[in-house]
């Protein structure tokens, strides 16, 4: 009588953080599965591989492709429960996957599991119950060692921005490459274009960068000094490249860069990012008509409108006759706004304003640490915190306080004459004279318009 011979899936994972704290690796893991096979006359199908991802989830490629040929083998091995998943939803979905495809699984280095009886469902589920958990410990201990390092202004991988280096597990400036970080975000201030930076990058500095990469440097944070994820933040964590006002300056450009595109024609708006609706808010877009064939109409209409039919400005806004209207006014409106503010508000010291702030943040929390050693009443609390939280709205209110921007006595010099300067300049040109000391233009189909300077 002919044995049948079974196909098996053999499938492998190991995270980043079992390999450094276990020493677990693939290539083990292949092997165990291989001899395993060999003693139980199992014909391996295909290893199904997925190396530095956590079991957390099935988001896994490997497992994935396993999951789309469960038509081509009979088993599927892995060495231990927690390679498979270390979730109950997600290796319970896995295993009524397998059933109805009538396709095994197995852990080679577990007692049999079997799923089909309560007391082996039991047993399936508080296997994968304690691996969640030595997963979620962990994931702590890693979190807590990345927080130390952080806080000690450590590296936490070896991955080093551009314009850094890594001496004594610390980011300290490189200068061979510091100089293309901070010559990138100048030009950028410069030519007021992310793209046109790049190129120049390219060309005349000559140093090669793909254009992804180019604009994930301007969005680095970590050129101020400060480190930002999704689960840690630290300022003054290196030494600063680019002052945090020049990076908020460039997250501003490349916010008002985008340029619309329409019927595979490119047109520069120059008043596109700046124009938003009086009525409703939303940003106010370009368009353009070319019906007699020669001259192109650019106007701008209210993007709500466009798409929901819902706001009540449905008129459109002509370009050049925004333009004309602007021109005739700006001079006057940017006097009356550097008139608004208190010369005394120049001299204010933002350091002091933070440093008190963190004073009265200290007593709050003191306060707290009284109340809650029976140290004091909730009466005396109540009435302490009250003057304390006053005291610091005060002090944000001050932080918050208007400054007249450095560049104002350049932009009215430049203003005084811009009857012969400004229709020398081309569209693109234009569009950066705008931007560069305009923040939004709010307007209704009359050209009712309220401007917000920078």
């Amino acid at each position: 009588m002919e044995t049948i011979v079974k196909k098996a899936a053999c499938y492998c994972r190991v995270s980043h953080e079992e390999q450094k704290l276990h020493g677990l690796s693939i290539e083990a893991q292949k092997e165990d599965l291989k001899q395993y096979c060999k003693r139980n006359n199992y014909k391996i199908y295909k290893f199904y591989i997925d190396e530095g991802l956590t079991a957390k989830n099935t988001k896994r490629q490997g497992l994935q492709n396993l999951l789309s040929d469960l038509d081509k083998f009979d088993i599927v091995l892995f060495t231990k429960l927690d390679r498979l998943s270390r979730n109950i939803i997600d290796a319970n979905l896995l295993d009524e996957k397998f059933k109805n495809n009538n396709v095994c699984m197995k852990a080679i280095f577990e007692d049999d599991i079997d799923t089909s009886t309560a007391d082996g469902k039991f047993t399936f589920n508080l296997k994968l119950s304690l691996a969640e958990r030595e997963l979620d410990k962990t994931s702590e201990r890693i979190k807590d060692i990345f927080r130390y390092k952080i806080e000690r202004n450590e590296v936490i991988s070896g991955s080093v921005p551009k314009g850094y280096k890594i001496v004594d597990k610390k980011l300290a400036i490189d200068e061979n490459t510091a100089w293309v970080v901070k010559k990138s975000f100048d030009l950028v201030e410069e030519l007021m274009s992310a793209r046109a930076a790049f190129i120049q990058i390219n060309t005349v500095y000559n140093q090669p960068t793909s254009l992804r990469s180019f604009s994930k440097l301007l969005k680095n944070v970590i050129y101020t000094g400060t480190y930002k994820s999704k689960n840690y933040y630290k300022e003054n964590y290196c030494e600063p490249i680019i002052s945090l006002e020049q990076f908020n300056n460039v997250q501003r450009i490349l916010k008002n860069n985008k340029q619309y595109t329409s019927n595979n024609r490119k047109e520069t708006y120059i008043f596109s990012g700046l124009l938003r609706c009086s009525h409703c808010g939303y940003k106010i877009v370009g368009h353009y008509s070319n019906r007699s064939g020669k001259n192109v109409i650019k106007t701008y209409r209210c993007n709500r409108y466009s798409i929901y039919k819902d706001c009540d400005q449905k008129k459109s806004i002509n370009e050049k006759k925004l333009e004309k209207m602007l021109l005739s006014c700006i001079v006057e409106e940017y006097k009356n706004y550097l008139y608004s503010f208190d010369v005394s508000s120049k001299k204010t010291n933002s350091i002091d304003v933070s440093q008190n702030k963190s004073k009265i943040q200290k007593k709050i929390d003191k306060l707290r640490e009284l109340y809650l050693n029976d140290l004091i009443s909730l009466e005396d609390y109540k009435k302490d915190y009250a003057i304390f939280t006053q005291a610091l709205k005060e002090i944000e209110s001050k932080e918050v306080t208007k400054v007249a921007p450095k560049d104002a006595d350049k932009v009215l010099s430049i203003l005084d004459n811009i009857e012969t300067i400004y229709y020398n300049l081309d569209a693109t040109e234009r569009k950066r004279f705008w931007s560069s000391f305009i923040d939004v233009i709010t307007i209704d189909g009359n050209y009712n318009i309220d401007i917000k300077f920078l």
